[in-house]
């Protein structure tokens, strides 16, 4: 019975210096839950041991697969390359790795970003439309000339079409006119 309780003291001894060998997820940029407001390039997952080639991570965003550009693991760490900076939105990381013990870990880790790019294009497009308008307002003689033509064609495709509305309701009015006259005569030759 004594070598039973040694044994199993042993086993409880062991079990947290077995478990505390496995590597595990240490740091990471972006962080956990973490909201990023600039652009993000890269995502570095450092781990508590060195991990072998063989791990790998993929990015998702709404269950849709961001392509990475590069991969690289060094040592402890792990890092994804985006050609461009990631879009608006929430992502998902999934990561696997095999540590230095030879066991595959994996884990996930969530962010979004929410960085000011759509301010940005909004501010552009506008001040395009401003200098656009300017341009306009300023114009070339050439560009005076060929408004009146185009004010003189828009009127002229204005007159057309009032003129095939006014034909379209003077053809219904004489149609509905002879069906009317057309079941008038009907009836009386029915009373008759």
């Amino acid at each position: 019975m004594k070598n039973i309780i040694v044994m199993l003291t042993a086993i409880f001894l062991m079990v947290p210096a077995v478990t505390s060998a496995h590597t595990h997820l240490e740091t990471s940029n972006p962080k956990e839950g973490q909201v990023v407001k600039e652009k993000l390039n890269e995502i570095v997952l450092t781990f508590g041991t060195p991990i072998e080639e063989l791990s790998k991570m993929t990015v998702t965003r709404d269950g849709n697969e961001v392509q990475l550009s590069e991969m690289n693991v060094e040592n402890n760490e792990m890092t994804g390359s985006l050609d461009k900076p990631l879009e608006n939105g929430s992502y998902v990381v999934n990561w696997n790795i095999v540590g230095e013990d030879g066991h595959p870990i994996e884990g996930q880790l969530t962010f979004s970003v929410e960085t000011k790019q759509e301010e940005e294009e909004t501010a552009k497009k506008e001040e395009k439309q401003t200098t656009e308008n300017e341009n306009r307002a300023e114009g070339s003689d050439e560009t005076a000339e060929e408004q009146p033509e185009t004010d003189l064609e828009n009127e002229e495709e204005s007159n057309e079409n009032e003129g095939q509305s006014s034909l379209f309701t003077t053809v219904l009015i004489i149609v509905l006119a002879i069906v009317l006259i057309a079941g008038a005569g009907v009836l009386i030759k029915r009373k008759k």
